[in-house]
């Protein structure tokens, strides 16, 4: 009926995933690189890069090696070479962690880097995913807009402010993205290796297999949280609320109700008059058959 849920295409929706995915990138890039700027960013890299420079270059002196060889020269080197070369890499790491000044440049690095990722991605999706879909109205994002599909709550009402938060700010941004992105971040910063690369897929598996199981809206992890779905926007009725999408219900019903009524009553008349008719032809035949006979009488 009029007011069952018109699901997107999934063309439309890649298509406008795509669009959005790039204007994402490009605002949240720009807003990381102003963070940094604040932050004095290349700053921090730079005073790091000058104290492993000091400590490289003082044991370069002092063990007589070259810490920049390249992979080809090191595996020409004698074993002897080789255990001088590696004594004097991790005497440079070592005095290196050791210094405070480093170590705080470092952690600032780590701390600032953290900030830029996540506060480009936040203030990105409170402004592309949530504020955007809040004034289009019917959560539509500039994607979504260009592609004529929207977001409403599964039982057809327009989605409000609450909806939008959590599909957004839990959904998307919570599980959906940072998560992954911090786990990426421990594995090539702290090592975590294979669990990071284990969840990671448990959480693609998870999306898939949500996507999969909701055949009727097609679903995602945060249109679980916030109870949406992804609809055509040509083709969907939306309601303003429960009681304008009850009252359109009842008002549809009704109307059936007294279609199906007028069609019974309709079917009636035919049947009546067609007997009617079927008599009138019986009597007719039943007065010529007695006239005839008296006829012949």
């Amino acid at each position: 009926m009029i007011f069952d849920i018109q699901k997107a295409s999934i063309l439309k929706r890649v298509s406008a995933f795509i669009l959005d995915l790039i204007l994402f990138a490009i605002l949240a890039v720009g807003i990381a690189a102003l963070i940094g700027l604040a932050c004095d960013y290349d700053g921090q890299i730079e005073k790091l890069e000058n104290y492993f420079s000091s400590y490289k270059a003082e044991y370069e002196l002092e063990y007589g090696v070259d810490l920049d060889i390249s992979e080809t020269d090191y595996n020409m080197l004698t074993e002897a070479e080789k255990q001088n070369w590696q004594d004097a890499y991790n005497a440079c790491n070592e005095a290196l962690n050791a210094d405070a000044g480093a170590t705080a440049t470092f952690i600032r690095i780590i701390s600032y880097t953290l900030l830029m990722v996540s506060l480009g991605i936040l203030v990105s999706m409170a402004i592309l995913e949530f504020a955007i879909p809040l004034f289009f109205k019917d959560g539509q994002t500039i994607g979504k807009k260009v592609f004529g599909i929207g977001v409403i709550h599964q039982n057809g009402v327009r989605v409000n402010v609450t909806a939008m938060f959590v599909r957004t700010f839990l959904g998307k941004y919570t599980v959906e993205t940072m998560v992954p992105v911090l786990l990426l971040y421990m594995m090539f910063a702290l090592g975590t290796g294979i669990m990071s690369i284990i969840v990671i897929a448990l959480l693609l598996v998870l999306q898939l297999g949500i996507f999969i199981y909701t055949k009727k809206t097609r679903c995602l992890i945060h249109d679980v949280f916030a109870k949406t779905v992804c609809i055509d926007i040509a083709s969907q009725k939306i309601f303003d609320n429960v009681d304008e999408m009850n009252a359109f219900k009842q008002n549809a019903y009704a109307e059936s109700s007294q279609a199906m009524s007028e069609n019974k009553i309709y079917e009636t008349a035919n049947t009546v008059t067609h007997s009617l008719v079927q008599l009138d032809k019986k009597d007719d035949t039943q007065s010529t058959d007695d006239n005839g006979d008296v006829n012949q009488g």
